[in-house]
């Protein structure tokens, strides 16, 4: 093999491995930019594992050539084993929860529903006006569902509808943010479980 072309298989597998982290990293930041920014119920561990996982991919790989290496003076490879296909399991759980919140299901309505209810009662204004204000809608199920302005002596359930002048309840574009957010954590678990299938193939 000649230099040059040693140094282009060096570049292309760098580019293999560099490309799905950068994707990855991308989709847990729009996810997680979303899901503070709106309150979305979408367990913030999720993205941060997901963004997280490259490196512990790599730490493992590091790992697993050790192993490797002492392996050539033992017998047993059931520690080896053991370690490369753990890689595979953390990707593969993440991926199942994040479509949980990902596509339409009793879990993810339950789960807005809950979040939406917890807001309301510890008075979150901020949360609430913020949904309402970037999604241009008032209340949860209805335009008078636990909107903000919360309700008060001289402050009734249509003040959002009158005051702010939105005509659509919140529930649905909320649900469509949650579900967008999800599938971009969805597609960095994808990314994530090949990225780490592709370094165990090239071992």
């Amino acid at each position: 093999m000649t230099v040059a072309s040693f140094t282009l298989s060096v570049y292309v597998k760098g580019l293999v491995n560099w490309y799905p982290s950068f994707t990855v990293t991308n989709c847990n930041r729009i996810a997680w930019t979303k899901t503070l920014g709106l309150s979305l119920p979408l367990p913030l561990f999720i993205p941060v594992m997901n963004t997280l996982f490259p490196l512990l991919a790599g730490v493992t790989a590091v790992v697993v050539q050790r192993v490797r290496t002492w392996l050539k003076y033992h017998k047993t490879r059931t520690l080896l084993y053991l370690l490369k296909h753990s890689a595979l399991i953390l990707p593969l759980i993440l991926l199942a929860l994040s479509m949980q919140y990902a596509s339409p299901s009793q879990l993810l309505s339950c789960a807005m529903e809950t979040e939406w209810g917890r807001r309301f009662q510890e008075k979150d204004d901020r949360a609430i006006r913020t949904i309402e204000n970037s999604l241009r809608c008032c209340g949860f199920n209805s335009l008078h569902d636990r909107a903000w302005p919360f309700p008060s002596r001289g402050v009734g359930a249509n003040a959002c509808e009158t005051s702010l002048g939105y005509t659509r309840r919140c529930a649905d574009p909320w649900r469509q943010q949650q579900q967008a957010a999800a599938t971009m954590v969805v597609l960095a678990g994808i990314l994530n479980y090949l990225l780490v299938v592709c370094c165990q193939d090239s071992d």
